[in-house]
Formats: C-alpha cells, structure tokens, sequence
C-alpha cells in the first residue's frame, strides 16, 4: 500500500509519482550547468557545496 505525502501546495501525492532525485557533488560551473538541465527536465535536483 502506497503511502501519501503531502505537497508545498498541499496536494496529496503518492510515493509511486515523485520524481526522480540526483544529487550534483561540487557545483562549480559544471555541476551547477548540469544541475540545471536536470532540474529543467523534471528532476528533484539537491546540490552538495563546500562552503
């Protein structure tokens, strides 16, 4: 049985129509260029800094 979480806009949505999640290590301008583009494309993009 799938599970339901709640949205920021607090719609109901099921474990099974997330999308898909990368995390980019070391977003310099490579990272972050192709951090975009898969953010642009649908994915849940999380990025890793060194501060």
């Amino acid at each position: 049985m799938a599970r339901n979480n709640l949205t920021a806009k607090g719609e109901v949505m099921s474990v099974d129509s997330r999308r898909p999640r990368v995390g980019v290590i070391g977003t310099g301008a490579i990272g972050g260029f192709y951090g975009l583009m898969l953010a642009r494309a649908g994915y849940d993009v999380h990025f890793l800094l060194r501060s």
